[in-house]
């Protein structure tokens, strides 16, 4: 509720102006004061919204009250009210910015069109001010996800000069929180199951900042002061417990150790998901703390299902250095962990890895290998596995990374937001404030790159998403539209068919899997 201060020597004033706020149902939080003195330390204690004041008064006048309020909340409603109609005092308001000068004994209607315009100017700045809240948070975090990607500050610094880049010198805990089903791929059955920092904020001291790197992985930057690290576990603890009661999805959370520079992000991120790897078959919500962890392996999460592939694949189609590093790594890891593995079963995993980052490749090296096979399969040991493992990966990364700040990029972000959301409202508009672009620019670019425009893309994967749940799932039609981000199940099956040739319904009955079979 908007907070309206009156301030007159006069009770009897002040008194008409609440009947006239109450007569005209105002809706504001009223504070009054008989003096400029007394009105100025309400204005210290509280966030006053508008200022009605008398010109002249003891003590302190209007006008010097209002050039003190003007200075501690530069967008504060100024109106004056006075029974002097002197030029001087006008001209004094107008330098302060007045919204009106009204003469007592006081006009209702004028008052009444007076309180409407201020109402009208409060919800205009509160909407510029959110906006500019919103950008400088989208920047923000643009930042913080150069440097998970190792920009340094160096570049940073040269790619945003005229930024503030202080508040990362805030940034000394970092948490990361993984959604603990089969959920590596865009196009997982349960759905979309994103989230936004405004899912949880009610948990979370102020001024966290919350990046979606993938459709199973989230992270949440702490900034300020460090707390005990029994803190960040209790609060981890109940985010955890809340996440799995809004999605119904069981997710672990894993604390990073404390570090200084904003240069040690990546490698607090990267300890932070090897220890998620090390705990991934420990059972429950409880979270793990990096600081405390132990080093061993427990089980070998990325060698015992396909997780790790259709990672693999999703890193590589994103075109995310860090994850794809840091996976190969703990494939690597989790292989040295077990000796009881066969050599036989450990050339094979290697290889299906190898031919996931050939696949990556667009150049010769994608033609190599039966070449890079034969090196895996004559390996007695795995040292030379790890090593070929490795350079393909900094090779196929340093590819990446030169692709960072150009238009190829850009475009793999939009695709990656698109498979991340496709269940909510998506615009070109939305789209190209993610990616700071214009919305022709980012229309232009992306018909330019893929040959057909962004809507087409959006509803080719939409339609491939409900194909998927007409397949593998009993749900009624109308709720797989909503999934899929349709509204209308008349106008998701009109879609359907004309992409397919054939509904909704028939699809199903021609390609339904049962539970029992998809169960076995």
């Amino acid at each position: 509720m908007h907070k309206i201060l009156i301030v007159d020597d006069e009770m009897l004033e002040r008194d008409v102006i609440k009947c006239l706020i109450s007569q005209n149902g105002f809706d504001l939080n009223i504070y009054e004061a008989d003096n400029g003195k007394n009105a100025l330390q309400i204005l210290s204690e509280e966030h006053i919204h508008i200022l009605l004041t008398d010109v002249r008064m003891p003590i302190m006048d209007g006008l010097t009250l209002a050039n003190h309020a003007r200075q501690l909340y530069p967008d504060i409603q100024i109106i004056f009210f006075s029974s002097y109609n002197d030029f001087s005092y006008l001209k004094k308001a107008l330098s302060l910015h007045a919204i009106n000068y009204i003469l007592k004994p006081i006009d209702p209607e004028e008052f009444q069109s007076t309180i409407l315009q201020v109402l009208s100017n409060i919800r205009d700045q509160e909407a510029q001010n959110m906006q500019a809240l919103n950008s400088l948070y989208m920047v923000q975090n643009h930042i913080l996800y150069k440097l998970l990607n190792k920009t340094s500050v160096k570049q940073l610094q040269t790619l945003y000069p005229q930024f503030d880049l202080s508040f990362i010198y805030d940034c000394h805990r970092l948490f990361l929180i993984q959604m603990n089903q089969d959920y590596f791929s865009e196009l997982s059955d349960e759905g979309d199951n994103t989230f936004t920092l405004s899912d949880f904020q009610h948990l979370l001291p102020t001024n966290c900042h919350f990046i979606n790197l993938n459709p199973a992985q989230n992270i949440l930057f702490f900034f300020g002061p460090d707390h005990h690290i029994s803190w960040y576990e209790d609060l981890a603890g109940k985010l955890s417990d809340h996440i799995q009661n809004i999605s119904q999805i069981s997710n672990r959370i894993v604390v990073s150790k404390f570090f200084a520079l904003p240069e040690d992000i990546p490698s607090a991120y990267e300890e932070a998901e090897r220890q998620l790897m090390e705990n991934f078959f420990i059972a429950g919500n409880t979270p793990i703390v990096a600081d405390s962890c132990a080093s061993s392996i427990i089980g070998n999460p990325f060698t015992d299902n396909t997780a790790l592939q259709d990672q693999l694949r999703l890193d590589i189609q994103f075109k995310d250095s860090v994850s794809l590093r840091s996976h190969i790594k703990l494939f690597i890891d989790a292989l040295r962990s077990d000796p009881d593995y066969s050599q036989i079963y450990v050339r094979f995993l290697c290889t299906t890895v190898l031919k996931i980052l050939l696949d990556g490749f667009s150049d010769e090296r994608a033609k190599k290998f039966d070449e890079y096979a034969s090196i895996i399969s004559h390996s007695v040991h795995l040292a030379p596995i790890e090593s070929l493992l490795f350079r393909l990966t900094d090779e196929l990364t340093d590819t990446f990374e030169k692709e960072q700040d150009t238009p190829v990029h850009t475009l793999h972000q939009v695709k990656r937001y698109i498979h991340n959301h496709y269940a909510e409202d998506l615009s070109l508009e939305i789209l190209s404030e993610k990616v700071f672009l214009s919305p022709r620019y980012l229309s232009t670019l992306f018909t330019e790159h893929n040959g057909y425009g962004i809507n087409k893309y959006i509803k080719k994967v939409r339609m491939e998403k409900a194909q998927e749940l007409l397949m593998n799932t009993e749900l009624p039609i109308k709720e797989i539209a909503q999934q899929v981000g349709y509204s209308s199940a008349s106008y998701f099956c009109r879609s359907f068919v004309k992409d397919y040739d054939i509904s909704p319904d028939k699809f199903r009955s021609q390609n339904h899997i049962p539970s029992e079979r998809r169960e076995s």
